[in-house]
């Protein structure tokens, strides 16, 4: 038995399976592969999120670059 890995659009999803089962060949659809998964930990990533607003926001603070080195 040999394994394929389809990485296709999901509208063209219902299309392939289709055809896969016109030529009786099983398949499974994982969770894990059909979900874009993210490298990066979800706690990381709304840390950064909320950052990103705060700044669109106006809430930063601005430090001169004179004042870097005292």
């Amino acid at each position: 038995m040999e394994t394929l890995i389809i990485h296709t659009e999901k509208d063209k999803l219902q299309q392939i399976k289709d055809f896969l089962n016109t030529l009786k060949v099983p398949f499974e659809i994982s969770k894990e592969v059909a979900e874009t998964k993210s490298p990066y930990d979800p706690a990381f990533v709304a840390k950064i999120q909320r950052s990103s607003q705060q700044a669109k926001e106006g809430k930063v603070t601005r430090i001169a670059i004179e004042d870097l080195w005292k």
